[in-house]
């Protein structure tokens, strides 16, 4: 028996096991690397995007009104001034989150309670990034058979107001920017501070689950990670939703 070869043996098989060990212990650190920097570049693209498509702060105002009687039209008498605010680029809402047709005569607030008269607490948003409320308050108050409109100042007050600096978002500022990624992507990266060896996507889903995309193209053996953000978003008629912004790096 060659006692020689068998140590031999033995020497190489383990010399190869522990190249092994140190050859998987090389890709499963790399992997974990590539990993912690890809979650990083995740969040700073997202943080990228959310700069980008928030809007100007938006200032939502506690309402309570307190009508003398039940009444089809609620006027609330200079509300742009009680309220501190420079035009009546206004979402109206009830207790429960939904929206409340609202109108405007000037500075007045003309509200339709011909739905819900019981309704007495309200959350009024405002931005000047929103539209402003359709000038026909009187013309609804004649239409609802309140001739004349004449609640006194006196039937509401404002309890709160507090200021969303970062938390809402505007359709319009999606669709733009989706456009200028498909337009011009080099453009994009360079305004987002992006390297030219890394590179981005992203989705938007909104609350009807309708998805927008850049559409981006991605090769088949890149490994993409993605990354959902929920956001609350401003839609094209002004009404305060939910979606989700969807990022993706490789």
């Amino acid at each position: 028996m060659n006692k020689k070869g068998s140590h031999v043996d033995v020497i190489l098989s383990f010399i190869i096991f522990i190249a092994f060990i140190v050859f998987f212990y090389a890709i499963i650190q790399t992997n974990v690397i590539a990993k912690a920097d890809k979650t990083a570049f995740l969040n700073f693209v997202g943080g990228q995007l959310m700069k980008n498509l928030t809007g100007t702060n938006i200032t939502a105002i506690s309402l309570q009104v307190n009508p003398n009687s039940p009444d089809n039209c609620l006027v609330l008498t200079d509300f742009q001034g009680s309220a501190g605010i420079s035009s009546m680029s206004l979402v109206l809402k009830n207790i429960t989150g939904e929206d409340f047709p609202a109108y405007k005569s000037g500075s007045d607030l003309y509200i339709d309670m011909s739905q819900n008269q019981n309704a007495k607490l309200f959350k009024a948003y405002y931005s000047p990034d929103f539209n402003v409320l359709a000038d026909n308050g009187l013309d609804l108050c004649n239409a609802l058979q309140i001739n004349p409109p004449n609640n006194p100042p006196n039937t509401y007050s404002i309890s709160k107001e507090e200021d969303y600096t970062s938390s809402y978002i505007l359709e319009s500022s999606i669709s733009s920017l989706i456009n200028s990624t498909k337009e011009d992507y080099i453009s994009v990266k360079e305004w987002f501070n992006v390297s030219l060896k890394d590179n981005f996507g992203f989705s938007f889903i909104y609350q009807n689950n309708t998805i927008v995309s850049a559409n981006e193209i991605v090769p088949l053996t890149i490994n993409v990670y993605s990354q959902t953000f929920p956001v609350a978003y401003v839609s094209a008629n002004n009404s305060l939703q939910s979606g989700n912004l969807i990022v993706r790096v490789w």
